[in-house]
């Protein structure tokens, strides 16, 4: 039995990964608020969530479609 069998099993679907304080701490992030056209929902999202430094991807309801939280190191 190799280490990752429940990940090839499907028993483990996915892993999340908390970064220390100390380390966050030199990063910068920002709130980005998106319109995306009619019946292009998923694969907006599914392209964004493959972008460097995109954290979180949140459908919401008004003015924008989403609001994307993205994170890079402080230059």
């Amino acid at each position: 039995m190799g280490c990752f069998t429940e990940e090839t099993s499907g028993v483990i679907d996915s892993y999340t990964c908390i970064l220390a304080a100390p380390y966050q701490r030199d990063w910068v992030s920002a709130h980005v608020l998106v319109n995306v056209a009619p019946k292009t929902m998923d694969a907006v999202v599914q392209k964004l969530s493959r972008v460097t430094g995109v954290e979180e991807v949140h459908s919401v309801s008004g003015e924008f479609d989403l609001i994307v939280v993205i994170a890079a190191p402080s230059v």
